[in-house]
């Protein structure tokens, strides 16, 4: 399980939370399926199937026009070995030849098998058991037998978190190619799903593990992942960002640092893999020994049990087991009856035969640790912690080896084995949808494919491009290249080769490609060779043998015309701009692409120049001889200032003195002007300036030369009109069985009741009648099980609601029997205490007037006659026919009473009067002997008694209800 602590933090990291849908990761293994769910201010949790299980077996059956999914279909594995499905997944982007295909169909021996399919361009499959519901002889391809199992994932975090899912993030393994994850990526478009992004297995487990870890520094961890079908192994280096910083202590990179503020993040260094090493091949070593002792005691003749499909499913079932078992025990006896043809078969297997039986395959184990560190450029040494996941890695002698092999190193179980990838996944759909605010965990992912771009002029239609069909044979499943040929019109044949991301590239990255040209463009995506040529290194040395090379074909359009107009304008031709995308899904999308071509525009402009030396020489003799002639008249003019000064007033010394000094700094100035020349001169010159001719580009996605082919829009509409009807038939079949089991239910339970109440039933009805209702339960019972066991839903209605209708007259008077005298009991009851309680109003509370007081008597006098009347009746009605009255209809008669009563006892005391407004003033403008006599006279009067008291009050409650001053509160809807 979980440790608690990370599930508060889970919950921590998903508080705050907008409003929005929820959010699921779906863990697609080859043999389970686990879906983790993500709601509003909930914590990661996994979705809990329709048999409360935490994993479902990714397996379908069709069986006599049903379908059957996860552990019913498991269920039917030995049934109907010819129309179950299972490992679909493992299908997905590959063809017949792919070696892991072949694996995979041996699996499937004696039972289902897939075929390829050209014109669909891929696998698909026979379902002639589905071909009533599907047509065209029951054909499925892996895309849609995963998105049913896609559909069935909705289906139960719908039954789970009560609300339908759309958003996703899927897990895909660390050695799916391109095709492969973009074959997944459509079997959910055919299922609903909007894929936010994939995340291979081990990412989406280092994600979860990292969730409540944060390094201050550098740490490596190595997971191991060994699954049913596949072991891989990563290799991720945590860190953190915004924190206090890490230390010198080397102690404190192997520790979780939480509270240091900063933000974890991890970066995978390096992958490694066997894809063919897992849980499966060791249920395969041990069915073959099962198959192989079964045969020495069936079959003498040579035959092979293998080779019939329902007892070779029997004894993989059985061999799973036994592999199981031997995990926890060193032996187990194996004992099945009737395995075939009346041949029992029984033996007896210890865990040092499998070990024994499966040391090829336990050779390996340790193989893609030694590819994952060559990835990453690490040795053993540098690996700080290791973690085990995966269901495989519970098998001892796996253990043991991985021991061996990591020496001092803890093999850590942090994680949940089976579990971490799904909760990975939903906490990564959480991160990118836009309905949820959590927490950031920096993740980066790298691509272990190498991937090239080829570009070529695009063909006419019907003429065969450059590299036509060339890149599907470029090497073999055998790993040899082809030369490739050309012929003399192929020369000339412009083309263009190159890397477009390296092994080890970062996901989510963009790269643009640009090139002159002034054609449309065909551009192919594709792999490089894994087999590197003589005396050079591979390019793609992790790539599986017999995966096609070709990833994607654009066609490119809108050049030629585009380089058209610029050549007619004398411009040249453009520069072709591609923009390349590396998803995070590990997909490489060409995005856009553009036509550019930047024009070189003259125009004239003035600007300043510096002055050759004659030119400089030529200026500052004119300055000086300009200089000389301002001199001379500067002095005559100071002479003639002299004279006006003498001669001017006292009073305008001091404004001639100012303006005379503002003068002279002025002549100041004008002779250190003269002194500089200026050394530069304006002269009108030519200039250039770009102008951006840019033109979008038409991409479109291409199939050509494709032997294995994407999906299609028109693939896509036909595969979900498939599905939508699969799924309407499912829900009527639903829908009838619900109605058929509720109407066997409802004969049970009416049969039953007859014997269980016998007693009480022979009171409230004839022998006829109790014979009728029996009669009709065996009638039903029997039609249920013959004419009636395919009806439609609306008749398992009629005739459930017949039966009701039949049985529900007597049930009901057997139900009256005791209910209806209790009620009258209960009512004579509350009418007795409501008349005694009206004889106390008249001294506890007077103001309830007696014509209150005796409307209330006259109702409750009506009800008991009432009541009275309708228990003699029903004493002189037999007890077989229907009650003159039921226990319900005595409440509305009860009713009048009630409110009546909870009204008036709510009554309340009114208030004495105030005195009025003119009396007041009367009062004020009296005099004060007026006021002592009036004192006096107050001092000498008596009270009254108590009788005449209340005389007053009554008169004065009267008085106040005609004035309408006091209104008691309305109790109308209130009872006792």
């Amino acid at each position: 399980m979980i440790p608690s602590k990370l599930l508060a933090l889970a919950a921590f990291l998903l508080q705050g939370i907008c409003a929005g849908g929820n959010v699921i990761g779906i863990d697609m293994g080859s043999e389970f399926m686990k879906v983790a769910l993500v709601q509003p201010g909930s914590p990661l949790e996994i979705v809990i199937n329709f048999h409360s299980k935490r994993k479902t077996p990714t397996y379908i059956t069709f069986y006599k026009g049903e379908r059957y999914y996860g552990s019913d279909a498991f269920g039917m594995t030995s049934k109907s070995p010819q129309s179950t499905y299972f490992h679909v997944g493992s299908l997905l982007g590959r063809d017949e030849d792919h070696p892991l295909s072949a694996q995979r169909l041996e699996g499937f021996r004696a039972g289902v098998s897939p075929r390829f399919n050209e014109t669909r361009g891929g696998l698909v499959f026979d379902a002639p058991a589905a071909a009533a519901a599907v047509g065209e002889g029951g054909v499925f391809t892996p895309e849609e037998l995963v998105g049913m199992l896609l559909s069935y994932a909705r289906a139960m975090t719908k039954n789970f978190g009560g609300s339908t899912v759309q958003d996703c993030v899927l897990t895909v393994p660390s050695f799916a190619t391109h095709l492969e994850r973009r074959a997944l990526l459509d079997a959910a478009n055919i299922a609903g799903l909007k894929v936010l992004s994939l995340v291979e297995e081990n990412t989406a487990a280092a994600l979860q593990f990292g969730i409540d870890r944060i390094y201050e520094n550098e740490t490596n961890v190595l997971f191991y992942n060994m699954g049913s079908t596949s072991t891989q192994v990563s290799i991720v280096t945590y860190s953190s960002y915004g924190g206090s910083g890490g230390g010198d202590n080397k102690d404190s990179k192997k520790k979780d640092k939480k509270g240091s503020g900063g933000t974890g993040q991890f970066v995978v260094r390096g992958k490694g893999w066997d894809w063919d090493l897992g849980g499966s091949q060791m249920d395969g070593v041990m069915l073959d020994f099962l198959a192989d002792e079964f045969n020495k005691k069936w079959a003498s003749d040579g035959r092979d049990i293998r080779d019939v499909a329902r007892p070779i499913a029997k004894l993989r079932a059985e061999a799973k087991k036994v592999k199981e078992v031997l995990s926890a025990n060193s032996e187990i006896p194996v004992w099945m009856n009737s395995v075939y043809e009346d041949t029992d078969f029984n033996t007896m297997v210890k865990r040092e035969l499998l070990e024994e039986m499966s040391a090829p395959l336990l050779a390996r184990v340790t193989s893609p640790i030694d590819d994952a560190l060559a990835a990453a450029g690490l040795t053993l040494s540098d690996i700080d912690i290791v973690e085990l996941i995966g269901g495989s890695v519970r098998v001892p002698k796996v253990k043991q080896i991985l021991k061996d092999y990591f020496g001092e190193l803890e093999l850590g179980i942090h994680l949940n084995q089976d579990e971490s990838m799904a909760l990975g996944a939903a906490f990564h759909a959480a991160n990118l949808s836009t309905a949820f605010r959590v927490r950031k965990v920096g993740m980066q992912d790298i691509n272990p494919f190498a991937i090239d771009l080829h570009l070529s002029d695009l063909p006419e239609e019907g003429s065969p491009s450059a590299f036509g069909g060339l890149l599907n044979r470029l090497w073999s499943s055998s790993g040899d290249k082809e030369e490739e040929a050309k012929d003399a019109g192929d020369e000339e044949a412009w083309t263009k080769k190159s890397n477009l991301y390296e092994v080890g590239a970062l996901l989510d990255t963009k790269k643009k490609i640009s090139f002159t040209h002034a054609q449309d463009v065909e551009v192919q995506l594709a792999y490089p060779d894994p087999v590197a040529a003589e005396g050079s290194e591979s390019k793609n040395p992790q790539l599986p043998l017999g995966t096609r090379p070709l990833l994607a074909v654009y066609n490119v359009t809108g050049v030629g015309p585009f380089a058209k107009d610029l050549a007619d304008k004398g411009l040249g031709s453009p520069k072709v701009v591609l923009h390349f995308h590396l998803q995070s899904s590990g997909l490489t999308v060409l995005s856009k692409a553009e036509a550019v071509l930047e024009e070189e525009i003259e125009y004239e402009a003035e600007e300043e120049v510096p002055l050759t030396d004659e030119e400089l020489k030529e200026a500052e003799e004119a300055a000086k001889a300009e200089e000389s002639a301002e001199s001379e008249e500067e002095e005559e003019s100071a002479e003639e200032a002299s004279a006006e000064e003498a001669s001017a007033e006292s009073e305008e010394e001091e404004e001639s003195a100012e303006e005379a000094s503002a003068e002279e700094e002025e002549k100041t100035e004008k002779k250190k002007s003269r002194k500089k020349v200026k050394k530069t001169k304006t002269v009108t010159v030519t200039k250039t300036k770009k102008k951006v001719h840019k033109k979008p580009l038409k991409v479109v996605l291409s199939n050509t030369y494709m032997e294995l082919r994407p999906y299609s829009a028109e693939m896509f509409k036909e595969s979900t009109a498939k599905l939508d009807e699969l799924q309407r038939l499912d829900e009527e079949r639903m829908a009838k069985e619900e109605a058929k089991n509720s109407l066997e239910s409802f004969i049970f339970q009416t049969r039953n009741r007859v014997y269980d109440e016998e007693e009480t039933i022979n009171q409230v009805s004839t022998e006829e009648q109790r014979e009728e209702v029996l009669s009709e339960c065996m009638s039903l019972e029997d039609w249920l099980y013959e004419d009636g066991f395919d009806a439609s839903v609306e008749e398992y209605g009629k005739k459930k609601g017949a039966l009701r209708k039949l049985g529900q007259a007597i049930f009901k008077r057997a139900e009256e029997l005791t209910a209806r005298p209790a009620a009258v009991e209960e009512a004579r009851g509350i009418l007795t205490k409501f008349r005694g309680l009206v004889t106390t109003w008249e001294e506890e509370k007077p103001w309830i007037t007696e014509e209150e007081r005796t409307d209330v008597l006259e109702r409750i006098q009506k009800a008991e006659d009432w009541l009275a009347e309708q228990e003699e009746k029903q004493a002189d009605q037999p007890s077989h026919e229907d009650p003159v009255f039921l226990s319900t209809d005595v409440d509305p008669k009860m009713k009048p009473v009630k409110s009546l009563m909870a009204k008036l006892n709510k009554k309340p005391k009114p208030a004495p009067p105030k005195p009025a407004e003119n009396e007041s003033e009367t009062v004020e403008a009296s005099s004060e002997e007026d006021l002592d006599k009036k004192s006096e006279e107050a001092e000498g009067e008596t009270s009254g008694d108590s009788e005449s008291q209340n005389a007053d009050a009554d008169e004065q409650t009267e008085t106040a209800e005609e004035d309408g001053s006091t209104e008691p509160n309305d109790a109308s809807n209130d009872e006792l």
